[in-house]
Parts: structure tokens; sequence; C-alpha cells
């Protein structure tokens, strides 16, 4: 197998990790209930402590501006399609890594004992990862449960990819001692989805249940396992719907029209699109250079649109809209449980979803990938100098820290930027030379 091969591998579980619930049922409303406790005593975050930090960033953030608008600059002052380029500033580059933040930083091999190399997909536990290696000459996805203090991995399952799959299985979450995803069979209208589980304990997969695809979209853009059950909200938009383990029907929750998974038992819309799909409706790689993002590399049009303005609890029914956004935010922006985030021409701001009074975060350097602030508190940002990128911040909006995560540009002048898992909001993992760095940023609220 070429290296080509396995980095493309590589990639494709790295974005299939990216878009698994697996966090608690209750932590983002733990993370609400913090959030209201703090804010009663004194204002969320003084803007002058936060206006003359390196730049700060919300965990919920991560999705602040579209890769278009928040990492490129480009501003519109009208309708949605006006545009106009923004020349990016040079960003202040923060501490490293290692220097800002102890706990929760884990830093392992590249490479498993045998040689292979590995994508985490979420956490399992406190000390264990799942992680997900792959093959294109075995055509299958091994499984495993890494321990982050031994170093030893148990193997869990090995997927089969059989001819005629669609994509490599993706949307891993954990919940409930089990595992499951969903694959993708067949083409066209003949395109088929199958949810999968497997006890983390080890077994056979075994199919939960399966419905027809959609064509261009796959038909699953989240996935959740709650209560015995196992829970998914489909790309077009028709809703969430859940199916009974070990296997059942899929069931739609009633009241849950137009709305995608964001965070069990919140849904809500409109969702931001599946990465690979954003960039290549918009003609841009999944890596990407400064000047692709400032647009010397050509226009590209851009939206007002606010992922997840509105949320609603599917169980409760108790709905939690943004009321607006600040009229100097600039493109697309992005609302976590409380906090929303987006671009305006100086810079990285925040807002609260009954609040559109924006705190500025960060100067210059756009958000760099489609991610709400996650659990309200984080977001990696892009870093600027001489007019080129230089690297990749993670930033935390209430405490005002920042640092730099290491990554730098290719020769190229392309970078490659990690993101916040998208269901447990707790993980950001990514690759250095020899090494893999996961984030529990649980463990740096503080």
């Amino acid at each position: 197998m070429t290296t080509d091969i396995e980095d493309a591998l590589t990639r494709t579980l790295a974005r299939a990790a990216g878009r698994a619930p697996a966090a608690s049922p209750d932590l983002l409303d733990r993370v609400a209930t913090r959030h209201a406790r703090r804010r009663r005593g004194a204002v969320l975050i003084a803007a002058a402590s936060v206006i003359t930090m390196a730049g700060v960033a919300t965990l919920g953030v991560d999705v602040l501006a579209s890769r278009l608008d928040a990492a490129r600059h480009s501003a519109t002052s009208g309708p949605a399609k006006d545009r106009r380029e923004v020349t990016p500033k040079d960003t202040p580059i923060p501490p490293p890594l290692a220097k800002v933040w102890h706990d929760g930083v884990w830093t392992l091999p590249a490479k498993l004992s045998d040689g292979r190399t590995y994508t985490p997909m979420t956490f399992i536990d406190e000390t264990r990862l799942l992680i997900a290696t792959s093959s294109g000459a075995e055509k299958a996805t091994r499984l495993l449960s890494y321990d982050l203090w031994s170093r030893k991995t148990t193997e869990i399952a090995t997927i089969g990819v059989p001819a005629g799959s669609a994509a490599l299985p993706s949307g891993f979450t954990v919940g409930d001692g089990q595992v499951a995803w969903y694959s993708l069979q067949g083409d066209g209208a003949g395109l088929t989805v199958d949810i999968w589980a497997v006890p983390l304990t080890g077994g056979t997969p075994r199919r939960v249940t399966s419905f027809p695809g959609l064509p261009e979209a796959g038909g699953v853009d989240r996935l959740a396992i709650v209560d015995g059950k196992v829970v998914w909200s489909r790309a077009d938009g028709a809703g969430v719907f859940q199916a009974k383990l070990p296997a059942g029907k899929p069931v739609k929750i009633p009241g849950s029209d137009e709305l995608h998974l964001f965070q069990w038992p919140w849904a809500g819309s409109p969702a931001y699109p599946d990465e690979a799909r954003w960039s290549k409706a918009n003609g841009l790689p999944s890596e990407f250079t400064l000047d692709e993002l400032t647009g010397s590399a050509g226009d590209v049009e851009t939206t007002d649109t606010t992922w997840f303005a509105r949320l609603t609890n599917v169980v409760t029914g108790e709905r939690r809209d943004a009321v607006q956004r600040p009229k100097a935010v600039r493109g697309t922006a992005s609302c976590g449980m409380i906090r929303c985030a987006g671009a305006t021409d100086d810079g990285l701001v925040t807002w609260d979803r009954d609040d559109p009074a924006p705190t500025a975060v960060a100067p210059n350097g756009g958000l760099a990938a489609h991610r709400p602030p996650a659990l309200d508190r984080f977001v990696t940002t892009l870093l600027v100098q001489n007019g080129r990128l230089a690297g990749v911040a993670l930033r935390d909006l209430q405490t005002g820290l920042a640092a730099d995560l290491g990554l730098r540009p290719n020769k190229a002048g392309f970078i490659r930027t990690p993101y916040v898992h998208d269901g447990d909001m707790r993980m950001l993992a990514y690759p250095l030379p020899g090494r893999m760095v996961v984030i529990d940023l649980t463990k740096l609220l503080g």
C-alpha cells in the first residue's frame, strides 16, 4: 500500500471521527449551568481582558465562521452574494501548547506497535481512546481501544469494507458500552445506509437498521447512542430518528422536522456542511493556502448563515434560538449551546444567544473549521505572519488563554487544520511529525 493511499485513508477516517456525538447526555447542560452561574456574578468575560489577550477562542467556536469567511477574511457588506476581499493582517503567536495547558494533553507515538498509523475517533472514557486503523489492501477497518497510560491496544472489531461500498465506515460514536457507526452501499437511487454496532468489549459487528440513502449527501450527518437506542439525523433535514439496540426499525422522533442532531437531546438548524462537501462545492481543497483563502486565488461567494442558530430539545420541546447576531459580523457564523462566534473586518468576536452584544476575541486570523464553540469555550483559529499562514491556535473564549498547536504549512504553503470532534465536543486530535497529539478539552475547563 502506498503512502498516498495511507494518507487518503487517514484523512477520510479523520473526517469521520469529527462527526460522531459521544459526550455524556447532560454535558452541555452542565456547561450551560456553569456559564449562567458565573455570568450572574460578573460579566461573562471582561471586554478589556479579552482584547488584551493574544487570542481567545471558544471550545464551541471551532466552527466560528466558514472556512471561506473566517480563514480567508472574505467580508460581505450587503446581499449574500456580494464579495469583498480583506487582506489578512498578522496575528500574535501564542505560547506553545505545553506551556499553556498540561492536564488533558497527551502526546502519543505516531504509529502503533505493529507499525500502523491510526486515527483517534473519540474518547471511550477518561483514559481510553477509540481509534481506527485502515488498510486499502485489506479493505477493512480495525477498531481498537487505546490505553493512554500504557499505550496498549485491545481489538474491538474488524469492519469489512466490501466491494460496492460508497465510503469507509463513518460517524463512530460511543455510549451504553457500545460503539456504533454507519456505512454506505450502492450509489444513486440505490444508495443504502446501514447502521452497525458492537460491544466495546469486542465481538462481531451487527446491523442495527438500514434505510435508503441520499445521493450526493449519504444520508446521515450525525449519530449517537443514548438509552439503549441509536439516534441520528439525516443530511437532508428530514428529522431525527432512532432505532432500538440491538436491532430495530427507524422511527422518526415527533417534532424533529428540519432538525439536525447537535448534541443529544438537542437538535437544530441550519446545520453546517460536511467539510469535504463544503470544500468541493466551493472549489476549495481540504488543505489550503493563504492565497486561496484571501481571495487571490479567485472569488468565492459567501452567505450570512449562522449555523445552529435554532436549537430544540427533541425530548422536552424546549427552544434555544439566537435572537440575532451583531451587525458587524460578516459571512457565516456558528452557535454553540450558549455562545456564538463569527468574523468582523477587525477579527473574531463572540456573543451569547440571548445577547447580540459582541466581545472581541482575537484580532485577524479567522476560524479554521465549520464548528460552533466547543463546550461554548474553545475554537481553533489560523495564525498569520508576514502575509502567510503560520500555524493554528487553540483558544479559550472564557479565560483568554491561547496556545500554538505546533502545526505548520508544508513547503507548498498548505496547512491542514484540526477541528474539535463534532459529537463529543471534547476531543481535539492531530498529527505532528513523529507523534500524535490528543487533547481532552473537558480537562481544560478549570
